[in-house]
């Protein structure tokens, strides 16, 4: 009950890898961690680096319950969930969460 919950989720675009978005959710000193790229040669390349991604949250004084790698399609132009994120960053919203 007094376990602080913590969620954090980013995208990146990168030349070499594309998009990748990573979602974070940290309970108490508990981690569940959540990798998505758009291309499955991606997604195994990134799941290839399981090993040191636990290594180095152990090295912060968590437990990583549990590392999820998935392909997702990319996002469609013009779709529903673009719309609200755009008016969102609009709204300049985002610096207050920051």
């Amino acid at each position: 009950p007094a376990a602080r919950h913590r969620q954090l989720v980013f995208s990146l675009n990168t030349e070499s890898l594309g998009r990748v978005e990573i979602s974070a959710r940290l309970v108490g000193e508990r981690l569940r961690v959540q990798v998505a790229t758009e291309d499955s040669d991606t997604t195994a390349f990134m799941a290839e680096h399981a090993p040191a991604l636990r290594e180095a949250v152990q090295q912060l004084g968590w437990t990583l319950d549990e590392v999820v790698y998935e392909t997702r399609a990319a996002p469609v132009a013009g779709s529903a969930t673009q719309a609200v994120v755009e008016h969102v960053i609009r709204q300049d919203s985002l610096n207050r969460l920051v």
